[in-house]
């Protein structure tokens, strides 16, 4: 199952700057190792903003909301999570676009 999951980082108030690094970077080790297991299939910073929008796939709602919830930095996360399902015209687009060449 696809899930667009929409993540806002709103720190608490009170988080000190070195415990905050500390689980952000155990928060990206979690991360890769679900993107390197092929879960997390994508993610945008959201221009401007603390926040980003990515593309995960999950057997199912449940196993999103646990692997969701055991992230470093769940508890200084606003979360939105959509389920997916494809387009018609989905195998006509690139997950990952990059910048076309002569566009801006």
């Amino acid at each position: 199952m696809l899930f667009m999951l929409k993540v806002k980082y709103v720190p608490a108030p009170g988080l000190g700057d070195a415990q905050a690094a500390e689980l952000r970077r155990r928060h990206d080790e979690e991360v890769g190792r679900l993107a390197a297991r092929g879960t997390l299939l994508g993610i945008w910073r959201i221009a401007g903003t603390r926040s980003n929008l990515s593309l995960w796939q999950f057997e199912n709602a449940q196993a999103l909301h646990d692997a969701v919830g055991r992230l470093p930095l769940f508890a200084h996360l606003e979360i939105e999570a959509t389920p997916l399902a494809r387009h018609h015209l989905g195998g006509l687009c690139r997950v990952d676009a990059q910048p076309v060449p002569g566009l801006s």
